[in-house]
């Protein structure tokens, strides 16, 4: 069986950076940011105003035909305080391919995630390598 392995210097490199200063949010915060983190209609102001068109043709059209079906408001996870995403490339002993799954894990720091890899990777016979990546930048997150 081949030995198991990740780079870890790589991860704790990623994890000392300066991270931006977390914003702090009231309820009204909270609130706001769930609703247009589902679907901002609010937000078809912007390019109501730039091609002079109501918000409500703006969200018409571009809805319609079913072409886009929401429009969304994707929060930083950085400035929310949310770990950076760790995206772990699984290969399992008795399975086909180089990656039998893909993780994303979100763990507070490099101790946690070691001893989450510890505790799930090390310590299953059937896990044969794992390769962790850090997700640089979010796109979104459902």
């Amino acid at each position: 069986m081949a030995p198991k392995w990740c780079h870890l210097a790589t991860l704790s490199a990623v994890y000392s950076q300066s991270m931006p200063e977390t914003a702090i949010l009231d309820r009204f915060g909270h609130a706001l940011l769930a609703v247009v983190q589902v679907d901002s209609p609010i937000l078809a102001r912007i390019p109501a105003e730039r091609i002079g068109l109501s918000e409500s043709a703006v969200l018409r059209r571009t809805r319609q035909d079913g072409v886009i079906v929401a429009d969304m408001a994707v929060a930083d996870p950085v400035v929310l305080g949310t770990p950076p995403c760790l995206h772990v490339l699984v290969s399992l002993d008795r399975a086909t391919g180089e990656a039998d799954c893909v993780l994303a894990l979100r763990r507070p720091g490099m101790a946690e995630y070691e001893c989450f890899t510890c505790a799930v990777f090390h310590d299953d016979p059937n896990v044969q390598t794992f390769l962790p990546m850090v997700a640089r930048r979010q796109v979104i997150e459902t």
